[in-house]
């Protein structure tokens, strides 16, 4: 068994990915290594996007979020049960959250069991706390759901949502 954190990659081994693909500029490297946050497949995705928007003039950044945020739609949100999507994008909303948390802004009385279930499956969800155990998304996956979350709601729900989240929080 392989924990996450040895799978993370270091800054120098991102560099040298980096400098494989063709890119040279160390604080270019350095900015993306921080913004997959040494998620290999999150580096290779992005990596391939900036090719792709070099050769065809888009702005690499913008080309970058838009793969990544296509590989989290195929490879977890799009096959999930609509259940299930509702409450990762409703557990967005907070920076981190517990079991009980994800019941109360989801409604979903097997929100925490989704969090254990993601959580050992290595969906992009990290736990952490000796006593009660809260979670945490990867900022890009986080990044994805919210983005999810206000496509799917007008404004008026999104806000009465978010005023939940607020209250659970205080």
């Amino acid at each position: 068994l392989i924990e996450p954190e040895a799978l993370r990659l270091t800054l120098d081994e991102s560099r040298v990915l980096a400098r494989q693909a063709g890119l040279e500029s160390k604080l270019e490297c350095e900015a993306l290594h921080v913004h997959v946050d040494g998620w290999a497949a999150g580096l290779v995705i992005s990596l391939a996007a900036q090719r792709s928007a070099e050769a065809t003039g888009a702005a690499p950044w913008r080309a970058s979020k838009h793969h990544i945020f296509e590989y989290f739609a195929g490879e977890v949100f799009d096959r999930a049960p609509l259940s299930e999507r509702e409450t990762l994008m409703r557990l967005a909303l907070f920076p981190q959250f517990t079991g009980a948390m994800a019941q109360a802004i989801s409604r979903n009385a097997d929100a925490g069991s989704l969090l254990r279930k993601m959580f050992r499956n290595h969906y992009f969800v990290e736990r952490r706390g000796d006593g009660e155990a809260f979670y945490q998304y990867h900022d890009l996956f986080r990044e994805f759901l919210l983005a999810r979350f206000e496509e799917s709601r007008t404004p008026a729900a999104a806000r009465a949502t978010k005023r939940k989240a607020a209250q659970i929080l205080e």
